[in-house]
């Protein structure tokens, strides 16, 4: 609780820590429900607030750029790791402005997120969300699922996996849609209109990027390019159990 959330024993025992953390007037943060394009907006983000700088994207993880702050909280440990605990803490120590990644709800981050940063939420069609999570869980050894599309479908509709139920999340950011510290957006209009839908970031981020430099990031940006980058394809992921 609240709103029969479900996620790990080990986020259970410290809820607290994410709820309590301290946005930045400066900060960006990016939610979105998983597999609904997260890392392409990450990058996407990352690059409007670095120069358009594609050349240090391509050559430093992702991970590392933006921070994935419910990342530690994913383990089936019951105690947070050395390392997830160092992740934590290294957050709050990141130089700003800081970019934060996270598939939590609006409802469990801090309540003075919305009024202190500046946020992005990018929904998606559920039966793709479907297709693509059940294909993340298939991949990532963390997961260890072991049935069929049809099975996972319905754990999907029964809010029945991880960062479930699917609706609530998306429907509590679309009620804050207006507010002017949100940019919510959908990745069906990122796949029609990529150049487009970069152009309105850039505004909501006070970025005014050159068409040069918006040419560069959409060539970047493009799923034939961005599927064959080390930096965002997170390799040692899919080995963690």
């Amino acid at each position: 609780e609240p709103g029969n959330f479900v996620m790990t024993p080990l986020y259970g025992k410290h809820a607290d820590r994410l709820y309590r953390m301290e946005p930045r007037a400066d900060d960006i943060w990016l939610l979105t429900f998983p597999k609904c394009g997260t890392t392409w907006t990450s990058e996407l983000l990352w690059l409007l607030m670095n120069n358009c700088d594609t050349e240090k994207a391509t050559s430093t993880n992702l991970f590392l750029r933006a921070s994935f702050i419910d990342g530690p909280f994913l383990s089936s440990e019951l105690e947070l790791s050395p390392l997830g605990n160092q992740m934590l803490n290294s957050v709050n120590k990141m130089a700003s402005p800081r970019i934060l990644k996270s598939h939590m709800p609006f409802y469990l981050l801090h309540p003075k997120l919305l009024d202190t940063s500046k946020v992005v939420y990018v929904a998606r069609n559920p039966k793709d969300a479907i297709v693509s999570f059940y294909h993340h869980h298939k991949l990532m050894k963390l997961y260890d699922y072991q049935g069929n599309l049809e099975e996972f479908a319905q754990y999907f509709m029964d809010d029945e996996i991880v960062y479930a139920p699917f609706f609530p999340h998306m429907l509590d950011a679309w009620s804050k849609r207006n507010h002017p510290n949100l940019h919510f957006m959908f990745f069906e209009d990122m796949k029609k209109d990529l150049r487009g839908e970069i152009v309105k970031v850039a505004a909501f981020l006070n970025q005014s990027p050159t068409d040069e430099q918006l040419d560069k990031i959409t060539e970047h940006l493009r799923f034939d390019n961005f599927e064959k980058y080390e930096s965002v394809n997170n390799e040692a992921g899919k080995k963690q159990g």
